[in-house]
This record gives C-alpha cells, sequence and structure tokens, in this order.
C-alpha cells in the first residue's frame, strides 16, 4: 500500500496520477527549501548572533558595544532577533546618525 498526504491507496495509480503525485511533493518539497533558506539567511542566523538576557529584555549584539554596533532588544528572544534583522536592514552607522540628527537640529 501507498500513503499519499495521509491517506491510505488501495489501488494503483495510473501514470498520470503517479506523476501528479511527484510533482506535488517536489512543489512542496520546494516550498520547504525556500522557506529553510529564508531562515538561514537573516542576519542574526548568519552572524550567530545570541541573544542575551539584559535586564527585563533580551538583546542580540554584534560589535563591542550599542555606540558600534547593532543591536535589537525585544521581550522574548525571537523578538531580539527580529528587532536585530531589523536594525541590520534599516539602522545607519553611528557617523551618519549623529549627521542627521545634526541636519535635523538645525532646521
Amino acid at each position: 500500500m501507498l500513503t499519499l498526504w495521509g491517506c491510505w491507496m488501495t489501488e494503483t495509480l495510473s501514470e498520470y496520477q503517479q506523476m501528479n503525485a511527484v510533482s506535488e511533493i517536489s512543489r512542496w518539497a520546494q516550498i520547504a527549501f525556500d522557506n529553510i533558506t529564508w531562515e538561514l539567511t537573516k542576519p542574526h542566523v548568519v552572524h550567530r548572533v545570541i541573544p542575551v538576557p539584559d535586564g527585563n529584555k533580551w538583546c542580540c549584539l554584534l560589535g563591542d558595544d550599542l555606540q558600534v554596533g547593532i543591536a535589537g532588544f525585544g521581550d522574548t528572544p525571537a523578538e531580539a532577533a527580529r528587532a536585530f534583522d531589523k536594525a541590520w536592514h534599516e539602522a545607519n552607522t553611528p557617523a551618519a546618525t549623529l549627521k542627521k540628527k545634526g541636519q535635523q537640529d538645525d532646521q
């Protein structure tokens, strides 16, 4: 017997049904592979950032300290990792942040 999508198949599948089954399994395998690839390429995974407790929050930090590094904070390790990933993509360098702040003060 063959199980397909959790059902027991008692009859022999036609060649067409077999091709459809293989195609469907291949499609789901590709979706799973894409999801795994997406997770493994997130910045906190690539740089092996480890969440550590910091007061009443979790912190993911890459760098020596908050002034020169990239950090994310959250109530859970997952939230801290998401905040780190967001900071990775959106944060400016410390010099750019100071320059931007100076331009806002001038206005």
